[in-house]
């Protein structure tokens, strides 16, 4: 297993995420193609994966999302990313959602997910959130997904 030291977890403005589209696009498409269920299906094609991460540039641009990406040092590359989104409704301005938890399949079981998650939820901290919520898919196995024993509660 490869050190974790080796990973770290930025927060990309709008031209970040720009410039690091084809890497999240990598791991979208692997992601997707390996079984996630982020409202993407097999075989996505790459011009819509990219188109969906342009669309996500506008979005921090606008201030509506945070984007983290778990950068490997060694490679130079973005090797996962997490999503803090921060517009809510009304009612609802002590809430933030995670999504699009994606950790390349090549890069699991690093505790990858679990150092995008902390630092989510350290984000949605400083950004006033008392409430982070998380969908997951039922019937996952533990090891292929992110640990939430830590003092999360499922809802």
């Amino acid at each position: 297993m490869e050190n974790i030291t080796s990973l770290s977890v930025v927060m990309l403005d709008a031209e970040g995420t720009r410039a690091n589209s084809e890497a999240l696009t990598d791991i979208l498409i692997s992601c997707v193609h390996s079984g996630a269920s982020v409202s993407f299906m097999a075989p996505l094609e790459r011009q819509k994966a990219l188109d969906f991460w342009l669309g996500i540039a506008d979005s921090v641009e606008r201030g509506e999302r945070l984007l983290l990406a778990a950068v490997d040092q060694k490679k130079g590359q973005a090797v996962g990313t997490v999503q803090v989104h921060l517009k809510q409704t009304e009612n609802q301005p002590h809430r933030a959602d995670l999504a699009k938890m994606l950790v390349h399949p090549d890069a699991r079981r690093r505790g990858i997910g679990t150092l995008l998650i902390n630092r989510a939820e350290e984000l949605a901290r400083a950004e006033g959130k008392t409430l982070l919520v998380l969908d997951t898919a039922t019937g996952v196995k533990p090891s292929d997904s992110t640990n939430v024993s830590d003092g999360t509660e499922p809802a």
